[in-house]
């Protein structure tokens, strides 16, 4: 069977199908939204979510040895040599480190491309503990261990309620301890612009060592998951802050194929 030839002057229009012209990708969210805005809104919801619910207070006793009438991991040497001490001066020696680095920056070629994020891993592991403290010296909140819930004399109250009175300021939100690890955090934005996949990885353990650290501060009962959370909402704003001014690369999207690179 021939097939029929149809000549180019015979088509008409109507014949002709047009392809839908691609729509073109919507444009990323600004880096204020992306990476502040949101996350920031969504660890408040968790702090005000896990406090005035009863899971900050159901997590604490589970902790809580209700016969002894104490946190048995309080005086733990795990958890009192490992975790509160050494984790902490390890987060300080990370520091020390940067800010070695930052200094020989100005003597050393191959450590120059770095000196803005070595910058911004030191002011960040400077500031973020130093303002959390600051913020706790001024806070109402009181540890758990100073609630009459886990043999303390203070009530609790929630985040709406004045505290009783003569009631001294609790001091204790939000963690002190877990802002060390989330301060590393910078380590993660720091690396961002020239290293994406390695970023992530180094997002997820920073993640996992501030809440570590904050978690095993719960189980010591100085502190609530609540207190925690805010201790990364805090870290996280002032790594972003810092980066915008320090490197502001860092927040710019990554194009998957520079993820797939790296």
């Amino acid at each position: 069977m021939r097939r029929k030839l149809v000549h180019p002057r015979t088509i008409t229009g109507a014949s002709i199908q047009t392809l839908p012209a691609p729509v073109p990708p919507s444009p990323p969210r600004h880096w204020s939204i992306r990476l502040l805005l949101l996350p920031v809104l969504g660890m408040t919801a968790a702090i005000l979510l896990l406090h005035e619910s009863p899971a900050d207070r159901a997590f604490l006793s589970w902790l809580w040895d209700a016969k002894a009438r104490v946190f048995p991991a309080k005086q733990h040497w795990f958890f009192r040599t490992v975790v509160h001490e050494g984790m902490k001066d390890a987060v300080i020696a990370l520091g020390v480190v940067a800010l070695g680095m930052l200094v020989g920056s100005w003597r050393l070629a191959t450590l120059r491309p770095w000196r803005r994020p070595l910058l911004l891993v030191v002011v960040c592991v400077a500031v973020v503990p130093a303002l959390v403290g600051w913020m706790k010296s001024i806070s109402p909140r009181h540890c758990p261990w100073d609630l009459a819930l886990y043999g303390g004399s203070e009530p609790w109250a929630s985040l709406w309620e004045p505290l009783p009175a003569g009631s001294q300021l609790g001091k204790c939100f939000p963690s002190g301890h877990a802002s060390g690890g989330f301060s590393l955090l910078s380590c993660w934005l720091a690396l961002r612009p020239t290293r994406p996949a390695l970023a992530r990885v180094v997002l997820l353990m920073a993640l996992a060592y501030g809440g570590a650290m904050g978690l095993a501060r719960c189980a010591m009962g100085a502190h609530f998951p609540s207190h925690v959370v805010g201790s990364l909402c805090v870290a996280w704003t002032v790594c972003v802050l810092a980066a915008r001014l320090v490197l502001p690369e860092a927040l710019e999207v990554q194009p998957a194929s520079a993820c797939r690179r790296a």
